[in-house]
């Protein structure tokens, strides 16, 4: 299976799209420029600005196109996520690149105008609005390329009962007009009575390829995972993974992953006798679902199945149920449900058998960097 996968990946992580060349306007030989596609609109030309099929016209930010989908920020609308089915025409002066499947890739400023596109100024050429894959700013700096949140939660009682509980969670987001990286960590501590109930530690990183409108292959994802009161020391995966926009619209998203895994498990005490790590190949299949549900609060679910040998657990399950409240630009409320379960836990030296099912509320303040 592993070979098959491999093979599939092969021609698009080795073959990156190629940088196209545009024809330049020369004074007055040139028939046509991007100027034209906009001359009965009389629109200013030193601003991102699109108008939608039913005729309205909305000044602001392109910020990205992904999923043939625009998210664009107006000062007075907030940030808008817009089909660009929906979209007749659209312009940003701007250095952008845009990704067009099968034929390469351009960077400069971008005048869109019903399957006509002109980039810094050339003459327009036809394009599927559908093979558009990607339309990202061009950063000045790597700094500029990150989006980073930050999330900080703490619980604590005296009295008739000592309860203490930590929690933080790290998220951040490299995009471009050709690749995605993620990084997120998320760890508890609980203290109740002087005895330490929950400590546990999540790590996770992918990077992702677009070479299509609706799919991305992800050629490694990183997880590392540290629970010792489920008997984990460490328990390490890397997969591979095909992924595919099954919904987006302008206020929900929901993508699927699948593929091979390979997965290894150090176990914090184990019988005398038995092995005290474990490895196996498997699959993971996950999907996460983004939903807008007011202009302030924000749905997502994410979910990952691992299917793995019976020793490192088996069927493995993770739930995230998040909510985020925007409080302000900067800080949000975030409230996070997570549930997981190992269909086959590994008892410890003593014979105790960890619980399969691991629940955990959280709420925290989150600041984006």
């Amino acid at each position: 299976m592993i070979d098959i996968f491999a093979t599939l990946l092969s021609a698009s992580l080795f073959a990156p799209p190629s940088i196209n060349v545009l024809p330049q306007i020369d004074g007055q030989d040139a028939l046509v420029t991007s100027q034209t596609l906009f001359e009965n609109l009389n629109l200013p030309a030193d601003q991102d600005w699109i108008q939608l099929k039913s005729g309205e016209i909305v000044y602001g930010t392109i910020e990205e196109l992904l999923y043939e989908c625009m998210r664009f920020k107006s000062d007075d609308l907030g940030t808008l996520s817009i089909k660009l089915d929906k979209i007749a025409r659209f312009y940003t002066p701007r250095n952008m690149a845009v990704l067009v499947m099968g034929v390469g890739s351009y960077k400069g400023s971008i005048a869109y105008d019903s399957g006509k596109m002109s980039v810094n100024d050339s003459v327009p050429f036809a394009v599927n609005p559908a093979m558009i894959v990607t339309i990202h700013e061009i950063k000045p700096s790597e700094v500029d390329r990150w989006e980073n949140k930050i999330t900080f939660g703490a619980n604590f009682a005296k009295g008739n009962s000592e309860n203490t509980e930590i929690s933080g969670k790290f998220s951040g987001t490299r995009t471009t007009y050709l690749s995605r990286t993620s990084i997120n960590y998320s760890g508890v501590l609980t203290e109740s009575e002087g005895e330490t109930t929950a400590r546990n530690h999540r790590l996770s990183s992918s990077y992702d390829i677009f070479r299509h409108a609706r799919q991305v292959i992800r050629p490694i994802q990183v997880d590392l995972y540290h629970a010792p009161l489920q008997n984990i020391a460490l328990q390490a995966k890397v997969s591979s993974q095909l992924g595919y926009e099954v919904v987006d619209t302008s206020n929900q998203s929901w993508e699927l992953f699948a593929g091979p895994s390979w997965q290894f498990t150090q176990f914090e005490d184990v019988a005398e006798g038995l092995a005290d790590s474990e490895s196996s190949l498997g699959a993971t299949f996950s999907s996460v679902y983004e939903y807008e549900m007011t202009d302030s609060v924000d749905l997502k679910h994410s979910y990952e199945l691992t299917i793995a040998n019976q020793r490192t657990g088996g069927l493995l399950h993770r739930n995230l149920l998040a909510f985020n409240v925007e409080l302000t630009n900067t800080i949000d409320l975030d409230i996070d449900f997570v549930w997981d379960r190992t269909e086959n836990p590994t008892p410890d030296s003593t014979g105790n058998v960890p619980e399969k099912d691991d629940y955990r509320l959280t709420f925290g303040i989150g600041v984006e960097l």
